[in-house]
């Protein structure tokens, strides 16, 4: 359980020192307010499954990298016609 927490610690470690990373998750995607807008730039941890063989941890970790995109009312030009 030790190794679980230390691979969650290190991941959150590194993305809150990130610039471009305003908010980290983990666990349940659900249970975030993907509502709110100040939360993004998102990245949520997921970890799939942890293996054990011969005192070395292999984990299985999803990662989201989510953010806001604002979609344009009127149709972008065709620059390549």
């Amino acid at each position: 359980m030790n190794g679980y927490y230390s691979l969650i610690n290190q991941l959150k470690q590194h993305f809150d020192v990130d610039v471009l990373t305003n908010t980290v998750t983990q666990g349940n995607i659900f249970a975030v307010d993907l509502g709110k807008q100040t939360i993004f730039p998102l990245v949520h941890i997921m970890v799939n499954q942890i293996t054990f063989n011969d005192n070395v941890l292999t984990a299985n970790v999803t990662l989201l990298c989510m953010d806001n995109v604002s979609q344009r009312k009127e149709e972008a030009p065709n620059n390549f016609e």
